[in-house]
């Protein structure tokens, strides 16, 4: 026989998009977790027992759309617990989490308890953008607790939610999340050398990329310098024949008009004009006059 709950608590999950949220939401209540990306519409509800020493507490836990900011205030009030959610991948939603606060804070009571949760740190070695350190500063400003966690490896996921009720309940659970130590100083000045390097073999890559495109435009202009000769070429030779058609017309028209006047001073004096014959005609005639 299961063993009823000694208190039900009522749970808020909130974040930007692809926090992982929803992820943590459906892991946790359904033991389900789906690689491609679904965002939330408009509000999920499921519960969860934790169990705490001996006793079990009902955790009743909410899932909301991110950007439906005028929705929350009807559902998110007489809460318990707020998890507010970030990607440790993207800075740009660590820095969305104050937006959020201003939410919780309008609506809810003071006394609210606020989880800062690291989410997605089973890809923490590869690329995160968020450094431990940095989150649970940000955790300690606004009054707040931080937890690391992974939605798809349930890590630090039973973990939270058991520090969550404790919390509020007054409890002192038996388990104890080791507090994130700040980055060393060698480790902070590697991550900067690392970082420099990384930037210096992507100003090479530019400037590579930089100097093919200048050869390959230098190439384009010889190339145009080219066609431009083969032009100037071509209409030289075209200038020549104009200039040869136009003198040729020059000269048919001074032949004709002299002929025109020849043909007028013979008119006048009565004179036919002779019948010049040509060569072959020539020949003909003379064949004839043998025959005869």
């Amino acid at each position: 026989m299961v063993e009823s709950p000694v208190s039900t608590l009522k749970v808020i999950l909130l974040g930007p998009h692809q926090s992982g949220k929803t992820s943590f939401f459906t892991q946790f209540t359904m033991n389900t977790f789906k690689t491609e990306y679904h965002p939330t519409v408009g509000i999920s509800f499921q519960s969860q027992n934790v169990k705490i020493k001996d006793k079990f507490v009902k955790m009743c836990l909410w899932d909301f759309k991110s950007d439906d900011k005028d929705l929350l205030p009807h559902y998110i009030s007489n809460a318990n617990v707020c998890l507010l959610f970030f990607d440790i991948t993207s800075k740009q939603s660590f820095e969305s989490l104050p937006g959020y606060l201003d939410i919780i804070y309008s609506h809810l009571d003071r006394n609210v308890f606020i989880m800062i949760v690291a989410n997605k740190i089973d890809l923490c070695a590869k690329s995160a953008e968020v450094s431990s350190f940095e989150a649970q500063q940000f955790a300690i400003e606004n009054n707040a607790l931080f937890y690391e966690t992974s939605a798809k490896t349930k890590q630090n996921m039973n973990e939270l939610m058991v520090v969550s009720a404790s919390t509020v309940l007054g409890i002192v659970p038996d388990l104890q999340q080791p507090q994130p130590e700040p980055e060393k100083f060698t480790d902070r000045i590697k991550k900067i050398f690392q970082k420099k390097k990384r930037e210096q073999r992507t100003d090479e890559q530019l400037m590579d990329e930089n100097t093919n495109l200048k050869k390959e435009t230098e190439k384009r202009k010889n190339k145009i310098k080219d066609l431009q000769s083969v032009m100037e070429k071509l209409r030289g030779a075209l200038k020549v024949k104009e200039d040869q058609i136009q003198s040729m017309n020059q000269i048919i028209l001074s032949q004709s008009t002299e002929i025109e006047m020849l043909k007028k001073q013979l008119k006048e004096n009565n004179i036919e004009p002779a019948v010049i014959k040509t060569p072959v005609e020539v020949t003909n005639t003379n064949t004839e006059k043998k025959t005869k």
